[in-house]
């Protein structure tokens, strides 16, 4: 089957509102550094070019999941959307919408337009696939299918997905003492959130990565970063719920070199501690410099990290002798092993990174807040 005949019309996304893109505009460079075959840079035009051939060519695909999510709804498609959502260095997601005549039905197409000599692939697919059907698609967006987008001077892998409607990008928008989540909703304006809420989802955050660790294999989620959008929640009322939207890597990071029993623990004290330093990095607005979230947050985060630890329990992936003696472990490591700790994981961070200087600043005192509050939380069990 082939594209019908009706119209597509182009959008960018600028601060809190959707603008449509015509005209002379379609020749802005997008943002990022993304370059065609020539070394010549990625405009809109190409950019939204590209998409609207992947969709022309891959449309079997794309009424499918349309029939799917409304019964014979490809039979009345009055025309599709393309919204440039957001922008990385080679990455540049956007939002597809097929609207129908009662009806609308989005999806997200994930675009790589890496260096021309650069291999473009998305493992997220192979990830998010796998970890979505392994764990009866929790946490995470469904993907559908992949592809590549072709026309004469670029070529950009693209997978699509699902859609998460109500879930938005979050950052920190008000600096400390006053530190508090912003909810980047274009829908109902963008919201400051109260501290609960703001807490609230770090501790999914934490709970969500842990959830997904393989206790027996040491795999985990990794890299993942709050400044690059890679979570994203929606508020109901006080309701909040957590999603992970992109899966780069699933693989594990630390080896030993032999089956020690302890193994296990050590690798997870790892995880942990990485987790809690990077859980608390982002950037202001998404764009700014990098914040670091108060002591306030880091009882939740270490609550998500058991919270997902039990619950692997409960699914039998880890035994509840194990989780015990886990929890032992923590309850009474010393204020001197969580230093030794902190210290052996970041002399294996990069110094030149950019978030490394606000984590050595903070370090001494983390490792006290996260002392402190394992003691607090097993005191009051």
């Amino acid at each position: 089957m082939s594209l019908p005949q009706f119209p597509i019309r182009r959008f960018y996304c600028e601060d809190e509102i959707m603008v449509e893109i015509r005209g002379n505009q379609l020749d802005a460079v997008l943002p990022g550094d993304s370059k065609c075959r020539d070394g010549s840079p990625v405009t809109f035009a190409v950019y939204f070019d590209l998409i609207t051939r992947f969709i022309r060519e891959n449309w079997n695909e794309f009424a499918d999941l349309a029939a799917t999510h409304q019964s014979r709804y490809s039979e009345s498609v009055i025309g599709i959307d393309i919204v440039a959502e957001k922008h990385g260095q080679d990455y540049h997601p956007a939002r597809i919408r097929i609207r129908g005549r009662q009806t609308e039905f989005d999806l997200v197409a994930n675009i790589c337009l890496a260096q021309p000599d650069v291999a473009s692939s998305f493992p997220d697919f192979d990830n998010l696939k796998s970890l979505y059907e392994n764990h009866a698609g929790k946490f995470l967006p469904k993907v559908y299918f992949r592809g590549k987008a072709t026309n004469e001077n670029c070529e950009s892998d693209v997978f699509i997905g699902e859609w998460l409607t109500g879930f938005h990008e979050f950052h920190p928008g008000d600096e400390s003492p006053n530190y508090s989540i912003k909810l980047w909703d274009r829908n109902h304006g963008y919201k400051l959130l109260n501290k609960a809420k703001s807490c609230e989802i770090l501790r999914q955050c934490s709970y969500i990565l842990t959830y997904y660790y393989d206790y027996r294999n040491f795999w985990e989620i990794y890299p993942w970063h709050h400044a690059a959008g890679d979570f994203v929640a929606a508020i109901d009322d006080d309701t909040v719920r957590v999603k992970l939207i992109t899966v780069r890597q699933y693989a594990p990071r630390i080896d030993f070199p032999d089956n020690d029993s302890k193994n296990a623990i050590n690798a997870l004290l790892v995880f942990f501690g990485n987790l809690s330093l990077r859980m608390r990095l982002d950037r202001y607005n998404g764009v700014g410099e990098t914040v670091w979230a108060p002591n306030s947050f880091v009882p939740l985060i270490i609550r998500g990290f058991f919270d997902g630890l039990r619950d692997q329990v409960s699914e039998g992936r880890i035994a509840r002798q194990e989780l015990s003696t886990i929890e032992n472990i923590y309850s009474f490591l010393s204020l001197e092993l969580w230093a030794e700790l902190f210290s052996e994981i970041i002399a294996g961070y990069n110094p030149r990174a950019p978030e490394f200087k606000i984590i050595e600043e903070n370090l001494t005192d983390h490792i006290y807040e996260v002392y402190h509050d394992i003691s607090l939380m097993f005191q009051s069990i």
